[in-house]
């Protein structure tokens, strides 16, 4: 395994890991601030999308594991990948002037949907690549390295880019280079 390959496969920890921050951290005020919603409304809307994984990860696991053979963990990832990018532009670019309960709580449900389809599987290659432990390892630490600093590139980005959390601009900023990051 070449030192080539292990960066290629971490590379989307990077892109994967530019989604928590936002999603936990950031768009509750932002919406509570720029949209109609309260802040319980729009806290409700995400954990209750949330909490739906306790049902859909397993259940996602099973299925990519059951199936992986006809429909391999490859495939499994690039048709969530179209579904997360239409998610993640639906929750960080809305329309706030007409934003409703039911459609943060759809979105979100989207996203975490999609992004559990991606990481599943995405998690799982590492293991199946190889049966030297060596090459899992390294896999795993790059994957986890630029998770690292996809976490810590979205936390500077504010300070970076001088926009604010609570403006459009910076989400308009951050879905171009998640879609960028994501799709290289």
């Amino acid at each position: 395994m070449t030192q080539f390959t292990a960066i290629r496969y971490g590379w989307l920890g990077f892109a994967l890991a530019m989604l928590g921050i936002p999603l936990y951290i950031y768009l509750p005020t932002y919406y509570a601030q720029q949209s109609n919603l309260s802040l319980t409304a729009v806290g409700s809307a995400l954990l209750i999308a949330r909490t739906f994984d306790v049902i859909t990860d397993p259940l996602i696991g099973w299925w990519s594991d059951r199936w992986h053979a006809v429909f391999s963990r490859t495939k499994q990832m690039f048709v969530a990948s179209g579904i997360l990018i239409l998610g993640v532009y639906q929750l960080w670019l809305p329309d706030l002037n007409t934003l409703s309960w039911w459609q943060l709580f759809f979105w979100s449900f989207i996203t975490y949907l999609a992004w559990t389809s991606i990481a599943i599987p995405y998690m799982a290659m590492s293991a199946e690549v190889s049966r030297d432990d060596h090459h899992k390892t390294l896999l795993a630490s790059f994957r986890e390295g630029f998770a690292i600093i996809g976490v810590l590139v979205v936390l500077s980005l504010p300070l970076i880019s001088g926009l604010a959390t609570n403006q459009a601009d910076f989400y308009e900023l951050l879905f171009g280079l998640f879609v960028a990051v994501f799709m290289s």
